[in-house]
């Protein structure tokens, strides 16, 4: 990736399920775990630094940040 050819980290900021806080009975549910996951993983597969799952508004459900360690481990914050 450009971004690490430089130096720098590849992120993705502003992920989730939906915008605006989530949806409740979407954001709030056990599949959403597990896309979670998923998406997770395959933002490891493809190289990325590290994301932020965003929340916001009145219905805040899932936040985690991840990102990989000096040593290129996985390690949620």
């Amino acid at each position: 990736m450009f971004a690490q050819s430089k130096g720098k980290p590849f992120l993705m900021f502003e992920t989730n399920t939906a915008s605006c806080g989530g949806f409740l009975g979407i954001s709030d549910s056990f599949t959403a775990v597990l896309w979670g996951l998923d998406y997770a993983l395959q933002m490891a597969h493809s190289n990325f630094s590290g994301a932020i799952f965003h929340l916001g508004g009145r219905m805040c459900f899932i936040m985690c940040v991840w990102s990989a360690g000096f040593c290129g481990e996985w390690a949620w914050l």
